[in-house]
């Protein structure tokens, strides 16, 4: 029976063989008609897995993307189309394609094959290319299509014209996502591309440590934003969650690293690699972070470590290098090292510690003795101790350490001292400490033997107060500014937080107000400002008012490692509004003891809409400021300042209270009055840059006038209830009679619905460019130094607060030795900038009371001291005059308004010559007219011809120096002296005060010519002698050495100032040009009447014969010459 079964299912299986094996070669008849015919493509290979067919048939390369269901295990036709190839370039041969479903079976494993010609697990490289031609069912290649294996799997690869090329673009490290993560961003097109955790191209990252090791790395997954995100470990299983990166450690994107969509692929051209260099991944630089020399600095005569001793190796790279050193020890039952190269000895004996880094090593060998034995300690970090009289007790600062001392005098590494190992011989009795030391004995227990050791104690030294100031505007808060009597300024770092648990601020009405901070800021100066905090913006803002009460309590602390000093005695002061100042507070004098409000009880009614203001009084000399409330909002209000304002008709009591003083006023509220008119409380000329918008001042209010005559309390303008009637045109400057640049123009206010006008002036003008005329120190002035610009202001205000004026604080440098320091600055009418800087000589006498003529250049100022003032630099200027007896420049923004003044174009230096400011401009190079010069003996008008770049450059000294003295020699200005012909080099240096030079040399060649015409005697012509008979005169040219050759060439010369009607002496200039060159010469002309003689004939003959002499005697000298 079971016989007969077995032959039944046989033939069953094999009718369904042959029915399977018809059906696919009727599909494979299809395909061949197919790749005929070139239908039109709906499929494509998507993907190419290696896994078991059907869940179970075999392992094989399996392709994916088809929508047609064929049968099983028979082959499609497509052998010749589909290429294996192995990483190592081996093409499989006998590669068989058969039908799986929807899919491919590619080398399907299976008895009846050749296991070479069987999938096998790919690797990294492996490649299988379907060719153009391909075909199987409604996929038709028309051109190759190619699966790598990346190590994770196997990644289509797109024809290059549809692969964009990507970068790293930012490189990260955390370890938030379950394990010690690198996160790198690409810069792929589009971030939404691919999807949320989607899989990358694992098989182009590599992790290599420092130590050469390849990390595993578990995956590639995109987190969005353009970001990846690996994980090192085997898998996200089993990450390596206690791998922390070292330095040196390597991470790259390796060159192919692939990103593919359906049609397009993004693709790294080249590897990306970046190392890990203690707080970060940076770019990689082989040339730099490669580790190329490597050696143990630790001296060889050094090497004895004791048993349980320690010893720090040493090492050193070149520069640049990032790396993390591997330590290994040959025999660490002698020696052991830690991965920072500190030797631990463990057994006498010897032992070799090498630190290696990639293929560098370095070797050190080590001795390992006997510890010697402990003989007693001694300090290794100590210093007085510093108690507070307030203390309960003294105790052993946390940072005394101690050192053991050896028999072979020897020392070992610092001990801390706690309160397990040291203690006071004998408590210390605070009552009894000064400002002077006294001994005190700490008792050290050192390996169960106690040593003792001396140190000293006294009281934390007493700071006193220098001064107290209010600043409600420089530091972005209302600011108390406390100086300190120091002992020594420099103690503290800038912006060191003081002891602010030791300040107390309570308000006049008896509130308690934080402080912000307590910061040193310079010179003993600290600041403390009026708010609750003054980071990341203020918030919790206030200001002084008079009575509020500032203490610095007794046991205020300043302490910066071992130094500290303390306020013994509490100090309070108050604050005086009057004054706009802090004082010392004295409860007799400025404690409130009465207190009445003064206004008279019968006049107690106000209109709604209309104000009433409250006076009162108190003992003299109480500085104190009421708090005042209302019972019924809704019918008055009250002010701060005591200001009621009537709402609504009704009967209001007004309560004013000053520490326990209470006092009422009853008021009664009538209906509100008819407002007549709406006029400017505060208004001033508006200040307009020309080509600017004109805007309403903020600080603008207007009253309503009511029709009993009372007013309102001011209302302030905004952007809500005023506006220009009409747009200001400020693109010209108006004229008008004053020649001001005014023009009168209509503000439109609302006021409970209503629209009023009023009337007010726009001042139109231009920003002047800042012409600075002069820098000089004023004696008058505390001989501060005024930058004086009188020619570019109308400003005649003195502006003392310049912290938060645009571009002015900021665009003014002053420097010393080289170093920027801190100057105070203000802004003075008629065109000054005074510039206050610190004392060169260290020293801080209050308004500098002891400078005079003869000393301020040097206790004020040093020599080489340097104002820059940078382009842009802007001057302000303010309107609103308003005098006081003790600054006639005072102004009032009840009066005016800022504006913006002058700006100055190019950066602008001076430095200080020794008594004054001079304009500094540095040269940047310097030039020579020619850098050959050919100079005649005997002249006196050559110069070298150097010159500064720039031109109006003012530093820098020219000196000259000759190669030959003798051919010629250079004066300080540059002149050449020519001594005899020949050839020298005169070298030109210009000299900084820095000692910076700058040289050029120049060539000069001294030769002998010509160097000017004279002429002998005088010519003497009759009246009316039109031309000059130059050939009668004799002339000679003359050479640089003296030589006089003589001028033959006479007769054709020029000559200029003759008047042949002018008798007497002429001076004529001879012009001749001989041999190329121009020479002048001049020439005495007698103009002179002949002269009749009387006598006999002979006198003639005499005058004949002597004429005939001469004749004889010329042709003589002619011929001799000859």
């Amino acid at each position: 029976m079971k016989k007969k079964l077995f032959v039944v299912f046989m033939t069953i299986a094999m009718a369904v063989s042959l029915v399977c094996g018809m059906s696919f070669m009727t599909a494979s008849a299809s395909n061949d008609v197919a790749a005929q015919d070139t239908p039109a493509v709906n499929d494509e290979i998507t993907a190419v897995d290696y896994e078991n067919a059907a869940g179970g048939y075999g392992m094989a390369y399996m392709a994916k993307g088809f929508s047609q269901a064929g049968g099983y295990w028979a082959s499609i036709g497509m052998e010749d189309k589909v290429v294996v190839t192995k990483a190592d370039g081996t093409v499989v041969s006998g590669v068989t394609v058969e039908c799986c479903g929807t899919q491919l079976a590619i080398m399907r494993y299976g008895a009846e094959k050749d296991p070479a010609q069987c999938a096998t697990a790919p690797v990294e490289g492996d490649t299988i290319r379907f060719l153009a031609g391909f075909t199987y069912g409604a996929c038709y290649l028309g051109e190759d299509v190619v699966f790598v294996y990346s190590g994770s799997g196997f990644v289509k690869q797109l024809p290059e014209s549809a692969i964009s090329e990507i970068e790293v673009t930012a490189i990260g490290y955390n370890e938030s996502w379950g394990g010690p993560t690198v996160q790198f961003e690409l810069s792929i097109a589009d971030a939404n591309a691919y999807a949320q955790y989607s899989s990358g191209d694992k098989g182009h990252l590599s992790y290599v440590n420092a130590f050469g090791e390849v990390k595993p790395l578990a995956d590639c997954t995109y987190i969005g934003s353009k970001n990846y995100i690996t994980r090192i470990g085997n898998d996200l299983n089993s990450l390596e969650t206690s791998y922390k990166p070292m330095k040196g450690d390597i991470f790259t994107v390796r060159k192919g690293f692939m990103l593919t969509q359906s049609t397009k692929g993004e693709r790294v051209n080249k590897d990306f690699a970046f190392i890990y260099n203690g707080q970060g991944f940076i770019a990689y630089d082989a040339a730099t972070h490669a580790v190329t020399e490597l050696s143990i600095t630790n001296a060889a005569s050094e090497n004895t470590v004791y048993i349980d001793g320690i010893l720090k190796l040493n090492l050193k790279t070149n520069d640049g290098a990032i790396y993390t050193p591997k330590f290994s020890t040959s025999d660490a039952q002698v020696a052991t090292v830690s991965d920072d190269g500190t030797i631990t000895g463990v057994a006498a004996g010897n032992a070799t510690i090498t630190a290696k880094v990639g293929d560098k090593e370095a070797t050190y060998d080590v001795v390992v003795k006997a510890a010697p034995v402990v003989t007693g300690v001694e300090f290794e970090t100590v210093y007085d101790i510093l108690v507070s009289p307030d203390a309960d007790e003294v105790t052993i600062p946390e940072d005394f350490a101690i050192v053991k001392i050896y028999s072979d005098n020897a020392k070992s590494s610092p001990i801390l001292l706690t309160s397990e190992n040291a203690w006071f011989k004998e408590s210390v009795d605070v009552s009894a400490l000064g400002d002077t030391a006294t001994t005190a004995t700490i008792v050290v227990e050192v390996e169960g033997k106690q040593y003792e050791l001396t140190v000293n104690v006294k009281l934390i030294p007493e700071i006193t107060l220098n001064s107290i100031n209010y600043d409600p505007t420089s530091w972005g808060a209302p600011t108390i500014i406390v100086k300190f009597n120091l002992a020594n300024n420099a103690a503290y770092p800038l912006y060191f937080a003081g002891d602010k648990a030791n300040l107390s601020y309570v308000n006049a009405y008896g509130e308690v107000k934080p402080l912000a901070d307590c910061t040193y800021v310079n010179d003993g100066h600290f600041i403390m400002r009026m708010a609750e905090s003054v980071q990341g913006g203020n918030t919790g803002v206030y200001s002084a008012m008079t009575g509020d009460i500032f203490t610095i309590k007794r046991g205020f602390t300043l302490r910066n490692g071992r130094v500290a000093e303390m306020i013994r005695t509490e100090l309070k002061f108050i604050f005086d509004g009057s004054q706009s100042k802090f004082i010392p507070y004295v409860p007799a004098t400025h404690d409130v003891t009465e207190f009445n409000i003064t206004n008279d009880a019968a006049k107690n009614e106000v209109y709604a809409g209309a104000t009433l203001q409250l006076t009162y009084s108190a003992n003299a000399g109480a500085l104190y400021t009421p708090k005042f409330t209302s019972s019924d909002d809704t019918v008055a209000t009250v002010s701060a300042s005591g200001l009621i304002t009537g709402v609504q008709a009704g009967n209001v009591t007004i309560t004013a209270k000053v520490g326990s003083f209470e006092k009422t006023f009853a008021v009664v509220v009538h209906p509100a009055l008819t407002v007549e008119e709406v006029r400017f409380d505060r208004s001033y000329t508006i200040m307009a840059e020309k080509g600017s918008a004109a805007a309403i001042p903020s600080n603008f209010t207007v009253v309503k006038v009511f029709s009993n005559g009372s007013e309102s309390e001011p209302i302030a303008l905004t952007a809500d209830n005023a506006r220009f009637k009409t747009a200001v045109d400020t693109s010209v400057i108006p004229a008008d009679p004053l020649g001001l640049g005014r023009m009168k123009v209509t503000i439109v206010v609302t006021i409970d619905g209503e629209e009023y006008e009023l009337e007010e002036y726009v001042r139109v003008y231009e920003v002047a460019d800042l012409e600075i005329t002069e820098v000089a120190p004023v004696e008058w002035f505390l001989y501060y130094s005024f930058i004086e610009y009188p020619n570019s202001t109308f400003n005649v205000c003195n502006i003392t607060s310049v912290a938060d004026l645009p571009d002015f604080a900021d665009h003014i440098e002053y420097y010393r030795d080289g170093e920027k320091i801190t100057v105070g600055l203000y802004i003075l009418g008629k065109g000054n900038i005074c510039v206050m800087p610190a004392r060169a000589d260290g020293k801080t006498v209050e308004g500098n009371s002891d400078l005079d003529n003869d000393n301020f250049n040097e206790r004020l100022y040093k020599q080489g001291d340097t104002i820059k003032l940078i382009a842009g630099l802007t001057v302000y200027g303010h309107t609103g005059l308003a005098p006081t007896a003790t600054d006639t420049g005072a102004y009032s923004d009840d009066k005016g308004m800022l504006y913006k003044d002058a700006v100055l174009k190019n950066d602008v230096m001076y430095r200080f010559t020794g008594n004054s400011w001079s304009l500094y401009i540095p040269y940047t190079d310097m030039e020579v007219a020619s850098e050959t010069l050919e100079v005649a003996l005997g002249t006196d008008n050559a110069t070298v011809g150097a010159s500064r770049i720039p031109a109006n450059a003012t530093t820098g000294k020219f000196t000259y120096v000759s190669s030959d003295t003798t051919v010629l020699t250079v004066a300080e200005n540059g002149k050449i002296n020519a001594l005899k012909e020949g050839a020298a080099t005169i070298t030109v240096t210009l000299s900084s005060e820095d000692g910076e030079t700058i040289t050029k040399t120049v060539s000069v060649n001294v030769v002998n010519k010509i160097i000017r015409l004279e002429i002998s005697g005088k010519l003497t012509v009759k009246p009316g002698t039109e031309t000059l008979d130059l050939s009668k005169i004799k002339g000679y040219y003359v050479y640089g050495n003296g030589d006089r050759v003589e001028a033959t060439d006479l007769a054709n010369a020029i000559y200029v100032g003759y008047d042949p009607d002018e008798k007497g002496e002429q001076n004529v200039v001879i012009r001749v040009t001989h041999e190329g060159q121009q020479y002048t010469a001049n020439l005495i002309v007698e103009v002179k009447a002949a002269t009749q003689k009387k006598g006999c004939k002979s006198g003639v003959a005499s005058a004949s014969a002597l004429s005939l002499l001469g004749f004889g005697v010329i042709a003589l000298a002619k011929k001799k010459r000859k």
